[in-house]
């Protein structure tokens, strides 16, 4: 019997694995510039992506069985090769990549592993790699920790302001660290019992554990301008826009999708 007359679809998976990264390059005409077509033989899965000069890079993760996560990087060159590198073993995870000069990439992330000889400090610490375009090699590793702490850097901008969380036995927190060009601590905000941090800019977003976002401007020491709060509505990203100031995206409780300026 089917009293409200239901038709029944049958959802056919997409894939079941990732078996090629495909590529495409246009110029700002739109015009098509190079394809790229790689097989992917390691689980990759990529999130950011960044140019320096002909090159592309695709950071993200190679994740295997009972929760392992390697990072991963991938190199685009512009006659048509292409170069994998990973990092660490089976508890790195990579969340962004920043082309920072024509000589550094920097990618930000989470492991609970040695990298570059630089021991876990914490549970899990917060990293920021910084890594040669040329070699993949890493050349300078920053980590974020703190006794007991599992902690994630997961946005960040090209000046190393990186946003995260910190957690400590049941309580979290967001973070929110700029860093100097030579790697120490700038300033740092704290945002207890929140469950996301985002920065862009001089933009800082939070999401708190009751379904709450706070919007900031802040000044170049971290000092807060303005802030704003939208109840009810949990933080999906934040930007910058030249006319409107900081920008920050939402998702409503009660469902729909809100874009709100500061």
């Amino acid at each position: 019997m089917n009293p409200d007359n239901v038709t029944p679809v049958t959802n056919n998976p997409f894939r079941k694995d990732i078996a090629n990264i495909f590529l495409v390059r246009v110029n700002l005409n739109g015009k098509l510039e190079n394809i790229f077509n790689s097989a992917n033989t390691r689980g990759f899965v990529p999130n950011s992506i960044a140019t320096i000069g002909e090159n592309i890079f695709l950071s993200g993760n190679e994740l295997g069985e009972a929760g392992i996560s390697r990072g991963g990087l991938l190199k685009f060159a512009s006659d048509g090769t292409t170069t994998s590198y990973t990092y660490g073993a089976s508890q790195t995870t990579f969340n962004r990549l920043i082309s920072r000069t024509s000589k550094t990439l920097s990618i930000i992330g989470s492991s609970a592993e040695t990298l570059a000889n630089r021991k876990v400090v914490g549970k899990r610490d917060g990293i920021i790699l910084d890594v040669s375009p040329a070699t993949g090699a890493i050349t300078k590793v920053l980590r974020s920790s703190g006794k007991g702490a599992y902690r994630s850097w997961d946005s960040a901008t090209g000046n190393l302001l990186v946003a995260g969380t910190s957690k400590v036995g049941a309580q979290k927190e967001g973070v929110v660290t700029s860093f100097t060009a030579k790697g120490a601590v700038s300033w740092t905000l704290r945002f207890p019992k929140s469950e996301k941090a985002l920065a862009r800019g001089n933009c800082i977003a939070t999401g708190s554990l009751s379904s709450e976002s706070f919007l900031y401007i802040v000044d170049t020491k971290g000092k807060q301008i303005k802030g704003a709060r939208l109840p009810n509505q949990e933080l999906l990203a934040v930007a910058t826009t030249p006319a409107k100031g900081c920008a920050v995206l939402t998702a409503a409780t009660v469902g729909g999708i809100r874009l709100s300026y500061l």
